[in-house]
C-alpha cells in the first residue's frame, strides 16, 4: 500500500538476456552432442519451443515498439493542429473569426448571416480557412490520424462553440451550393465530441 509516509521497495535484477540466450544454446548443443541418443529428440523439441518463444517475444518486443511509435506520432499530429491554431500567423485569422462569430450570435436569421460575411470578402475568406481548419481537424481525428484525447481536450470547447454557432450558415451554404458534403466532416466531429 503506497500514501503518505510509507516507502515503495522495488526489486530490480539486471539480466543480460544475450548472454542467458547464449549460454541456453551452449548448453543444448553440449547435451545434444555429449548426452545419451535418448536425449536428442526432448533436447530437438526443447530448443524449437525455445525458438518459438524467442521469435514470439521478439514479435510482441516489435509490435509494442511499432503501436507507441504510432500514438507518438498521434499525438504530434494533434499538437501540430493546436501549434497552427496557437501560432502568431494564425491570430488575424482567428481575430476576424472571433468579430464573425460575434456577429453571427447577433443575426438571428441565417439569410443575414450570409449577407453579412458575403459583403467583405475578407471575412468570408477568414471564416473559409477557419471552418477549412476545423474540416481537417476532423478528418485527422476521425481517421485515427491525430489523437482524440490529445485534440479533444484542447480543441474541444472550440469546435463546439464554432459549430453551434456557424450550424446554420454551413448548412446554408450546403443548399445553396447543392453539395451535402460541404463541411461535413467538422459536423461528424461536434457530434463525436459534444457530450
Amino acid at each position: 500500500m503506497t500514501g503518505p509516509g510509507s516507502k515503495k521497495v522495488t526489486l530490480s535484477i539486471s539480466l543480460n538476456w544475450l548472454w542467458l540466450i547464449f549460454l541456453l544454446v551452449v548448453a543444448l548443443i553440449a547435451l545434444y552432442l555429449f548426452g545419451t541418443p535418448a536425449w536428442r529428440p526432448g533436447l530437438v523439441f526443447s530448443a524449437a519451443v525455445l525458438a518459438a518463444g524467442s521469435a514470439l517475444a521478439n514479435a510482441a518486443n516489435a509490435l509494442d515498439a511499432r503501436s507507441s511509435a504510432g500514438q507518438q506520432a498521434k499525438v504530434t499530429a494533434a499538437m501540430t493542429f493546436i501549434h497552427a491554431w496557437t501560432s502568431p500567423l494564425f491570430f488575424h485569422l482567428k481575430k476576424n473569426g472571433r468579430e464573425v462569430m460575434k456577429q453571427f450570435k447577433l443575426l438571428s436569421h441565417t439569410a443575414d448571416k450570409v449577407k453579412y460575411v458575403d459583403a467583405t470578402p475578407e471575412l468570408l475568406a477568414n471564416l473559409t480557412d477557419l471552418l477549412n481548419l476545423m474540416e481537417s481537424l476532423a478528418l485527422a481525428v476521425l481517421n485515427d490520424i491525430a489523437d482524440d484525447a490529445t485534440a479533444k481536450r484542447y480543441f474541444r470547447g472550440i469546435v463546439v462553440n464554432y459549430w453551434h454557432t456557424v450550424e446554420g450558415y454551413i448548412k446554408a451554404r450546403r443548399a445553396e451550393q447543392t453539395n451535402a458534403r460541404l463541411f461535413c466532416e467538422f459536423e461528424a466531429l461536434y457530434l463525436r465530441w459534444k457530450d
